[in-house]
């Protein structure tokens, strides 16, 4: 053996021996520092950090949450808007490079039981300034409260400063700062949690390829990001849109029609189904339109336990569960109330007729008849199909009570009130008797979810709402 090699095997045995801590504060950290980290200090000549960079390609598993992981991680650096739309919801910062790492570690003895699934990196100058990590989970795993809270114990221990860590499954929440599970509060102090559906990620690329505003740019990354949309929708994956409601929906609907009291987690598992439901609608519906869609949910309580006691006492009250569906650009949200009691859907929007004063009752009401019997020519067959379903409730001035009509009698409606008094508005509603599909979990998730398409496409978005002019100078002004 020569001298040199003799001094190399030296060396190694040194830095063998050499202890390397963890830093005090990892944002802050030099890039270089934290690369070095994930060479060196480890057992057995490893990193003391373990970490795999993202592959658009890996050789996990198919359909496996590390497959899942280091392709979405993957596709985030590889697209831009992808990656700017991901990062506005979760609130990581996009100045400077990111770098986009799976299967993060420690490998020292005592720290080596945490695992996480991904971890990006924000770095501005060769120094971190912003870090989350992620947690993933294929198509039939739920979140594990009792996971997240050692995870978030160990990254306040370890990686002191990262203040963010996001959660993926198939978990639907009404919007990402709501989260699936539950933690005490001592846990979660000083984190910024969030929880995306891969359905949600999925109506983010479908919105990225439809012709709106928020179009890729480049004409590769459009290629790139359908490869990844074909990827996400395969059979084999597994990431189906919500299709079946909960074994707690058809108790609790029987309970409520034989009139005796479902059990605590009864209602809670239905009041989840339901959440859940609103939310697969508002996704399912903004791959059509091009534009995403929310639900009144989603401005609620953050809380897991507070939503889903809330909306149970409503149900409690009422015997019914409701929702809107909130569309940018539309002229009103779309309202969906679901009766237990009846089995009966509805589904309605608002609608503001022309209120000035050369336009009282019959032309108020002639205003809508126009717009309705566009429907009807626009629709043909499918309109004829759904129209026993449809129904005009016109509002008039100072009165509490509304007249409703079927839309195929609406032309005489004029015949059946005081048209000195002032309509000031319309509700147009579709309502359907589900029957036995009301407690049936795919039954009741197919006919919603076709209603609504009926509805939006024969209906609403071939009516508009009336808008007041803007107003104008006196022409006094402008001499």
């Amino acid at each position: 053996m020569s001298i040199l090699d003799g001094q190399q095997i030296k060396y190694k045995m040194n830095l063998a021996t050499k202890k390397i801590a963890l830093p005090s504060k990892f944002i802050g950290l030099k890039l270089t520092e934290f690369e070095r980290l994930t060479k060196e200090g480890g057992t057995s000549g490893t990193g003391l950090i373990s970490v795999r960079k993202a592959r658009l390609i890996p050789s996990y598993k198919m359909a496996d949450e590390l497959h899942l992981a280091s392709i979405t991680l993957s596709s985030m650096s590889l697209i831009k808007e992808f990656r700017e739309q991901i990062f506005a919801l979760i609130g990581m910062k996009r100045q400077g490079t990111h770098h986009f790492y799976t299967e993060i570690a420690i490998n020292e003895r005592g720290l080596n039981d945490c695992r996480f699934d991904g971890l990006i990196l924000q770095v501005v100058k060769g120094e971190i300034r912003d870090s989350v990590f992620l947690e993933f989970k294929g198509s039939k795993a739920d979140i594990e409260p009792n996971q997240i809270e050692r995870y978030l114990n160990f990254i306040k221990t370890n990686f002191k400063g990262v203040s963010k860590l996001v959660t993926v499954s198939s978990e639907f929440v009404a919007d990402v700062t709501h989260t699936p599970y539950e933690l005490p509060l001592k846990a979660t102090k000083g984190f910024s949690l969030s929880h995306l559906s891969w359905s949600h990620i999925k109506t983010i690329a479908h919105l990225l390829l439809f012709d709106n505003d928020e179009n890729i740019e480049d004409t590769d990354q459009i290629a790139l990001m359908k490869e990844v949309l074909e990827y996400y929708e395969d059979d084999k994956v597994g990431l189906s849109s919500y299709n079946t409601m909960s074994s707690g929906w058809a108790n609790v609907v029987k309970a409520i029609k034989e009139k005796t009291k479902a059990s605590k987690e009864e209602i809670d598992e239905c009041v989840k189904s339901w959440i859940e439901e609103q939310t697969d609608m508002a996704h399912l519906l903004s791959k059509h339109l091009g534009v995403m869609v929310k639900t009144s949910s989603a401005k609620g309580e953050t809380s897991l336990s507070k939503r889903l006691k809330a909306e149970a006492t409503k149900l409690e009250k009422t015997s019914t569960l409701s929702f809107e569906l909130n569309i940018k650009g539309s002229f009103s949200d779309i309202n969906v109330v679901a009766d237990f009691e009846t089995s009966f859907v509805t589904m309605s929007v608002q609608i503001t007729p022309p209120l000035t004063s050369d336009k009282k009752g019959k032309a108020r009401l002639k205003w809508l008849l126009v717009q309705l019997l566009k429907c009807q020519k626009i629709g043909g067959e499918a309109f004829a199909q759904i129209q026993p379903q449809l129904f005009i409730e016109t509002r008039q001035k100072y009165f509490s009570n509304v007249l409703r009509t079927n839309v195929s009698q609406f032309a005489e409606v004029e015949t059946q009130m005081d048209l000195s008094k002032d309509i000031v508005q319309f509700n147009v509603l579709m309502q359907r008797d589900l029957k036995k599909k009301f407690s049936s979990g795919k039954g009741f998730v197919m006919e919603l979810e076709q209603m609504l398409f009926n509805f939006y496409s024969v209906v609403v978005q071939n009516l508009a709402s009336w808008t007041p002019p803007q107003p104008k100078m006196h022409q006094e002004d402008v001499e």
